[in-house]
């Protein structure tokens, strides 16, 4: 006798056991669904965001989840109406990039189903394994709060656990292809909807049995309230590994240097670190040696409408940046032997400018060079801050170069210290290498 899932053997008094069911939920919400031809272009950039603008000034981070909830998933199978019900679903997705190209990607976290029965009377336990988590969201109408979601390729397969009276049900292997877009509502309250969306075949005993999610209604509990909009106009300097194929001003979370990332500089071959001053005798300060080795401290920075909120910042100590060889020079007489080093590091942080490259800030950093019995002056001890800024250029190496940066003398400096003073100075990052400066602040 051919027999149902969870076999109806039952009807005739007969044992039942424990039921083993795999679901491959294979192009979930839809990889599987079948794009609109009005879809929008892939070049588009998207962003999933905490406002309804465009474009949108909002958005949510890399690395937000969206987490949805149902209190009724229910598949129906076959023309016999068998069905199988879930009394709690959840669904998890978070998202890897803050903007993408043609939609937003995601990443599958998690799809669970609990308090599980067949035919309302069976007890089931579900558990499930994350084939495939890559997924994307894509737009195909431009109003404020509903969206199609296309989903490339992300799968799970479901194992299924079902016993009546301790006896075992017949085995199946249930496979999820469905062919229509889920809807993704959008607004203050926002929510996922996979009614009556077809595609699961089944193996075994519920072989050639159409089927389809009869009850999938999430709500997205978090975040609230989601927008998806193109365009977006908050963004961040970060420092890419590769020059990204969407241009100069996008680098992605996956090509994006990480936090805690030690850059490796130093001058560039046969240069110096060269202090001058305007001092009527002619005065400078060179330095042959000198190493820059600061960390980052974040991935990205962060920008709104243009402007730099937060550039990606740089963590030094004063061992960091560190100086060698240094002569005091004076016209027609002979170099002085000197001294200089970090006094304070202070915030450093790169801003994006144009291309691939952008500009160092220095903050409250102060250097300090100090110049023993220099002939007929004494000592000479200046503290000064930098003013302005090094222009960073991306590549493979990258530079950073400072051109007469100009330099505030600070209290505590020796009055013999020139009060005009400017720096030059060229390093080459080796490490890491190549390194290309991201902009992802304009408005896209």
């Amino acid at each position: 006798m051919k027999t149902h899932a969870f076999g109806f053997a039952r009807r005739h008094g007969r044992a039942l056991g424990i039921a083993t069911f795999v679901v491959a939920v294979a192009g979930l919400f839809a990889a599987m669904f079948a794009p609109a031809a009005s879809a929008i272009e892939p070049e588009e950039p998207f962003s999933i965001c905490k406002d309804s603008l465009t474009p949108c000034e909002s958005p949510y981070s890399a690395g937000t989840t969206l987490t949805g909830t149902s209190t009724n998933f229910k598949v129906h199978f076959g023309k016999g109406g068998i069905r199988f019900q879930c009394g709690e679903a959840s669904i998890g997705m978070k998202t890897p990039e803050q903007v993408g190209f043609g939609g937003v990607p995601l990443e599958l976290t998690s799809f669970d189903l609990s308090k599980c029965n067949y035919l309302g009377l069976e007890p089931c336990t579900v558990t499930t394994t994350i084939l495939d988590p890559s997924a994307e969201i894509t737009s195909s109408e431009e109003g404020p709060e509903f969206y199609w979601a296309f989903v490339q390729g992300a799968s799970v397969k479901w194992h299924w656990k079902c016993t009546y009276q301790g006896t075992e049900y017949s085995t199946a292997n249930m496979y999820y292809w469905p062919g229509v877009a889920a809807h993704l509502e959008g607004g203050e309250t926002p929510a996922l909807n996979l009614d009556e969306t077809p595609g699961i075949t089944c193996e075994g005993v519920c072989e050639g049995e159409d089927s389809l999610i009869e009850d999938g209604y999430f709500k997205i509990a978090s975040p609230q309230p989601l927008y998806l909009r193109a365009g977006t106009t908050v963004g961040g300097t970060s420092l890419c590994k590769g020059e990204s194929v969407n241009g100069p001003g996008f680098c992605g979370t996956a090509n994006r240097y990480p936090a805690e990332t030690l850059l490796t500089a130093g001058l560039e071959s046969s240069t110096m670190l060269s202090v001058k001053t305007k001092s009527p005798i002619g005065v400078d300060f060179t330095c042959t040696e000198s190493t820059f080795t600061p960390a980052t401290t974040t991935d990205i920075g962060k920008t709104s409408g243009g402007k730099v909120i937060e550039p990606l910042g740089l963590e030094a100590s004063q061992s960091d940046w560190t100086f060698g060889d240094c002569v005091r020079n004076r016209s027609g007489g002979k170099p002085t032997p000197c001294e200089m080093d970090l006094s304070k590091a202070g915030a450093l942080g790169i801003s994006a400018t144009s291309g691939v490259n952008g500009a160092l800030g220095f903050g409250e950093t102060v250097l300090h060079y100090h110049c023993p019995n220099v002939p007929l002056i004494g000592t000479v001890d200046c503290l000064l801050m930098p003013e302005s800024t090094a222009s960073v250029q991306g590549g493979a190496p990258a530079h950073i170069t400072m051109s007469k940066l100009s330099l505030k003398k600070l209290e505590g400096s020796s009055s013999n210290c020139p009060k005009v003073n400017t720096v030059d100075a060229s390093y080459e990052l080796t490490g890491p290498e190549p390194i290309y400066v991201a902009g992802e602040s304009d408005e896209y």
